[in-house]
């Protein structure tokens, strides 16, 4: 048994024999007289994106760096004065110039901002990409995570993001305009939605009043369909 702090709340790993693990999760649920109840994947991530948890493969690859994660706490203050650590020359650089790009937290309007979507400034102009987001059941708004460039990590800072929504063609009215009541089940009530519009075989765009950019050819090939929206988000809580 191990200490297990992942969603940022107290916890517990087992570690069983695979052969045994289904009848442990059986024997300690039926123990705790309903006290325990089994979660996804979707629960323990809410969690831990409300706690700024980073997911190694998601908001940490090889070539970020500590520094660039917020996670500088994890490098002792011996280390950081004596050096000579792998990645040292790197890091301490970045420790004393700042690094190129940092890992923020966003609050956000519309629908759920998702790993690779693209974050833009004010004008426009391309400052960094979502690393994770979701639903927050805590502050009941959308939260992600993701990095900026430098300079565009501060506390307020206001931003858009690329919303790419995917789904089967069978899903989508053969109407060639679409009222929002037609897209709830995508988008919440109350987005601006002007037209949805065939640009291809099975190909649509969604046109808004934050309109960001035409569909990519094969971008998900395994999808019939793309919806591409820009929906402007709310204000920057990491930094």
């Amino acid at each position: 048994m191990t200490i297990y702090r992942y969603t940022g709340e107290d916890g517990f790993e087992i570690s069983v024999p695979s052969e045994n693990a289904v009848d442990l999760a059986k024997a300690i649920l039926e123990k705790s007289e309903g006290k325990i109840r089994l979660t996804g994947l979707g629960a323990r991530d809410s969690l831990r994106l409300e706690a700024g948890l980073c997911l190694y493969g998601n908001d940490m690859e090889q070539h970020i760096t500590p520094v660039e994660a917020g996670l500088t706490w994890a490098i002792g203050k011996r280390r950081k004065a004596e050096g000579g650590f792998l990645g040292a020359e790197v890091i301490l650089k970045q420790l004393a110039e700042d690094p190129k790009i940092r890992l923020v937290g966003f609050t956000s309007t519309g629908p759920p901002p998702r790993s690779h979507s693209e974050i833009q400034d004010e004008k426009g102009t391309t400052i960094g990409e979502i690393t994770s987001g979701g639903f927050s059941p805590c502050l009941k708004k959308n939260i992600a995570m993701g990095y900026v460039k430098s300079g565009s990590h501060k506390a307020g800072t206001k931003a858009k993001i690329l919303v790419v929504v995917c789904f089967s063609s069978e899903d989508l009215p053969t109407d060639k305009r679409l009222q929002p009541p037609c897209l709830s089940k995508i988008f919440r009530i109350g987005t601006l939605i002007k037209e949805v519009r065939v640009v291809g075989k099975m190909r649509w765009v969604m046109e808004s009043a934050h309109i960001i950019r035409k569909a990519k050819h094969n971008a998900f090939p395994h999808q019939d369909v793309q919806l591409w929206h820009g929906f402007k988000f709310a204000i920057l809580i990491g930094g």
